[in-house]
């Protein structure tokens, strides 16, 4: 059985590295930071696909530095969203709010903290989205009204 770091060393990965660092111009994506040693960073798996298969959106340029403190504090960030939805939100309403963000067309890359509470400001005011969020409601309530 292949281990993941030997993975890493595949020509195919190799391939596909130096891809997403040109994509993001070899640049950290969080930072900026162009000087420092720059890895790609798997920002989520699908089960059965080798590193090199990853889609765009699943791969980020990091520096070391930013790259540790992702995988070293996401799992924590994580865990605090996962309670504070649990703590202020109906199901449903999780539910709508994964929904509507995954509507929303990322760059390639990282985005700034920033820029995504820019967007979730546009996201709860942009009228064609909150149309869309009540036309899935009203076919959900729908479809449980006819069974």
């Amino acid at each position: 059985m292949t281990t993941y770091s030997e993975k890493l060393r595949d020509p195919r990965w190799q391939k596909r590295r130096l891809e997403i660092l040109e994509r993001d111009e070899w640049t950290c994506q969080m930072c900026s930071c162009t000087s420092d040693p720059l890895v790609v960073h798997h920002r989520y798996y699908k089960q059965g696909e080798e590193p090199w298969e990853a889609e765009d959106a699943a791969l980020v340029t990091l520096c070391e530095l930013c790259h540790d403190i992702e995988g070293s504090t996401r799992p924590d960030y994580e865990n605090t969203l996962i309670s504070t939805l649990r703590e202020k939100f109906y199901a449903a309403e999780i539910l709508d709010l994964a929904y509507a963000i995954s509507l929303l067309k990322f760059p390639p890359g990282f985005i700034e903290a920033q820029e995504f509470i820019a967007m979730l400001n546009w996201l709860f005011r942009h009228t064609e989205i909150q149309e869309e969020l009540m036309s899935r409601k009203e076919v959900e309530l729908h479809g449980k009204r006819t069974a």
